[in-house]
């Protein structure tokens, strides 16, 4: 998974390459398996892709159904396969993942997803879908300021104001003499509720019970998924700035009372 969380970007430089993922995953038996199947979808050898499905899927998975999927691909020779997308699931006996590969053709591009099970001795087609797009993953759902909205910015600037608020309010509550110090971090460092932005779509969520440490985010589920932009409302960071001074006061009058006794 590709993630930058505005909190740890040292994290990042430790963990494992989502794009390593991605290629370990194609190379094994259930991603060739998926490619193998594209490619006879792309060759039209449908008779062959039909009696790789698993039970339940093949009665629909006809070579008359195949070929109403093969009108989604664009003309021309295809380039590729890159994988781009892979998901696996596990639970009990059930063994599935879901592969998605993008094809190049001349000015347009295709996705194909197919989900493998590999419950059973041999791996089988679960579900197979093709989507044609008009430019790269890649490019589509790169981070760029540009033909972006004033919805973009707006919620890009908070996520950065908000992590740098936040982090402002850590340092001086850190410098400050407190009472139960830890609990004052604690509550400082994490934003509450979430509103989200998909920087591709420009698609708006918000979830009012959520928390995040520094009150913002940023992260892609994936080597080539969209960014997504979150940010928190800076409850504990308001709170302990307008209290600041009192807390310290009374800090200050406890110590004065314990010196006199």
């Amino acid at each position: 998974m590709r993630r930058i969380g505005l909190a740890g970007l040292a994290l990042l430089a430790a963990s494992c390459s989502p794009y390593q993922v991605l290629d370990d995953a194609a190379s094994s038996p259930a991603g060739l398996f998926a490619k193998e199947s594209v490619a006879l979808l792309l060759s039209n050898d449908l008779a062959t892709l039909s009696r790789r499905f698993t039970p339940d899927v093949a009665p629909s998975a006809t070579p008359e159904a195949l070929a109403r999927i093969r009108t989604e691909i664009p003309a021309g020779e295809a380039s590729g396969p890159r994988i781009v997308g892979f998901e696996s699931f596990r639970s009990g006996q059930v063994r599935r993942a879901t592969f998605t590969y993008e094809y190049a053709f001349p000015g347009e591009y295709l996705l194909a997803l197919v989900v493998v099970d590999s419950s059973g001795p041999a791996p089988l087609i679960a579900g197979l879908h093709v989507k044609r797009m008009p430019d790269s993953l890649a490019r589509l759902n790169a981070f760029r300021l540009d033909g972006k909205s004033p919805r973009h910015f707006v919620v890009l600037a908070l996520t950065v104001l908000v992590a740098a608020f936040v982090l402002l309010a850590l340092v001086v509550c850190a410098r400050t003499p407190l009472r139960r110090k830890w609990l004052w971090l604690l509550f400082v460092a994490v934003g509450f509720g979430k509103l989200t932005l998909n920087w591709t779509t420009g698609a708006v969520g918000f979830s009012p019970i959520a928390f995040q440490l520094l009150g913002a985010s940023a992260f892609a589920a994936g080597a080539y998924a969209p960014w997504i932009l979150g940010v928190s409302f800076p409850l504990g960071a308001i709170v302990f700035l307008a209290r600041r001074r009192r807390l310290h006061e009374q800090v200050a009058r406890e110590e004065r009372s314990s010196t006199f006794e």
